[in-house]
């Protein structure tokens, strides 16, 4: 029963952290739709390159929203925030909330939660790698950027968990 959870858990929150921007957002997230991002990959089926490409970019909209860029007057009063950070905010916090539920006890989620976003960041970098994008862009010239989407993730996903497993009660043997 444990095994049970801890994976029904870390799948559903997986999922909800992949998708979750696109749930949030009605389907469309900076301009890009879902079906937009579906339809690139159903038909870059025979190419592995463009195949992988396409999840790189689902991927990657799940850590888009730089947190760190709220503190620069400059980009906070250009970006909508109910355009820009409320659907992958929400996304990271129900999936912490939807996994942490399912998991049971506060420790366990939280740890599960820290997990999902590992696995999606070791993920993204072999889909880039897949892909051929260009990883230092990505990690070297826009460090900041970068990190501010995966303290993002981090947060949420780790106050949805906490409350998720609240919420379930105790982890009992």
């Amino acid at each position: 029963m444990v095994a049970t959870r801890a994976i029904l858990g870390f799948l559903t929150g997986f999922t909800i952290g992949l998708f979750g921007v696109f749930i949030f957002s009605n389907s469309v997230y900076m301009g890009i739709s879902i079906v937009e991002i579906f339809g690139r990959i159903a038909s870059s089926i025979n190419d592995i390159s463009k195949f992988s490409a396409g999840f790189y970019e689902l991927f990657f909209f799940s850590f888009y929203f730089d947190f760190f860029s709220l503190f620069n007057p400059e980009t906070f009063a250009s970006v909508n925030l109910m355009e820009a950070l409320y659907p992958p905010l929400m996304g990271w916090l129900f999936a912490g909330l939807v996994s942490g539920a399912i998991i049971k006890g506060i420790k366990r989620s939280v740890i599960n939660s820290v997990l999902i976003i590992v696995v999606m960041i070791l993920l993204l970098l072999c889909l880039s790698i897949i892909s051929g994008a260009n990883l230092t862009f990505v990690f070297a010239l826009n460090i900041v950027e970068t990190l501010g989407g995966i303290f993002t993730a981090l947060f949420a996903v780790s106050i949805g968990g906490i409350i998720g497993g609240a919420l379930s009660g105790k982890y009992i043997d």
